[in-house]
């Protein structure tokens, strides 16, 4: 059981997907080859809200790689947090495939976050004391079966 999950839930993990950075098409890290920990630390970060799995990951990351993330601004809207993030000047992270059509667009780029990077996965979570109606079993059944990856 991972160190946030509560015990009066059940869970079921459905599926993986990368957690990335994430910065303008026009941020000096789309030209860079190699990123460093040290060197996206040294950048102004957009954090999610400290209660969503990536602030979390933002600073398991962090604090997995020994570097402190400079935060510029909290925000609690993942729409919102993609568009600060495309107006430059700062970066963030994210999930892959929750920045498909931005990246179809051109207007985000990404990079995988160097160094040890936490392991991303996504969850169905219910309270142990429900039975689950066979619409919300086949629900997760077909969730589990997705490729966020591809698709």
């Amino acid at each position: 059981m991972a160190e946030n999950e509560d015990e009066s839930f059940q869970t079921q993990d459905i599926c993986g997907d990368d957690t990335v950075l994430i910065f303008a098409p026009d941020h000096p890290f789309a030209r860079e080859a190699q990123l460093t920990p040290e060197g996206i630390a040294l950048e102004p970060w957009i954090q999610h809200e400290s209660a969503s799995y990536l602030s979390n990951a933002a600073d398991s990351w962090a604090q997995s790689n020994a570097v402190r993330l400079w935060n510029h601004a909290v925000v609690n809207n993942p729409e919102a947090y993609k568009r600060i993030v495309m107006e430059g000047g700062s970066v963030g992270v994210f999930s892959l495939a929750g920045i498909r059509s931005e990246l179809a667009l051109d207007s985000l780029r990404w990079a995988s976050l160097p160094g040890v990077v936490p392991a991303a996965r996504f969850a169905f979570a219910w309270r142990k004391d429900h039975t689950l109606t066979p619409l919300q079993q086949a629900f997760i059944d077909m969730a589990a079966g997705m490729d966020l990856q591809n698709n």
